[in-house]
């Protein structure tokens, strides 16, 4: 719609233009707020993926006790990777990551259901294996001017689901 060329116009102009403003500055404060608490999740997963791979290799990991297991835990894991990849693609499209979303939940229920506590054997990291993992969770440290950004934030989260993928995957494997 255009501007009446009328004192009027132009000031309905300037007060809708002046609300957009304020509509978007709140927006970035609410939005800032939002990737600040995303940023925090993310940071006490890093941390917590921290303290797992500097125990690797001297830290017991339930393994399944046969080949077949291991072999669908594989098949799993494979599957949440496929899933998490097209939840990314598909991120601008609510109605299709709706039901990607609900899709991986149910394989890790299902791959949960794998895990018999009752087996428990070490499962061995290579120094090479430690270092790709530690690189992965070097890209998803978050400084504090980055924590602002939404695409930093997202790409340390999936850094995290990268690491954590990698681990379960050697370790179905075992």
């Amino acid at each position: 719609m255009a501007i009446q060329t009328t004192a009027r116009g132009i000031l309905d102009f300037l007060q809708g233009n002046d609300g957009l403003v304020k509509d978007i500055g709140d927006t970035a404060k609410d939005a800032g707020a939002l990737i600040k608490k995303l940023a925090d999740r993310v940071e006490a997963g890093r941390t917590e993926a921290q303290n797992l791979v500097d125990r690797l290799g001297n830290v017991p990991f339930d393994v399944a006790p046969t080949p077949d297991i291991r072999a669908r835990q594989t098949q799993i894991l494979d599957s949440i990777e496929d899933t998490s990849k097209k939840i990314q693609e598909f991120r601008g499209f609510p109605e299709i990551t709706a039901a990607l979303l609900a899709t991986r939940a149910t394989l890790y229920v299902a791959l949960a259901n794998t895990y018999n506590d009752a087996i428990r054997k070490t499962v061995p990291f290579t120094a090479d294996e430690v270092a790709a993992l530690k690189v992965l969770l070097r890209s998803a440290t978050l400084d504090a001017a980055a924590r602002q950004r939404w695409a930093d934030v997202l790409d340390a989260a999936i850094q995290l689901a990268k690491l954590g993928l990698r681990v379960a995957v050697k370790v179905a494997a075992a």
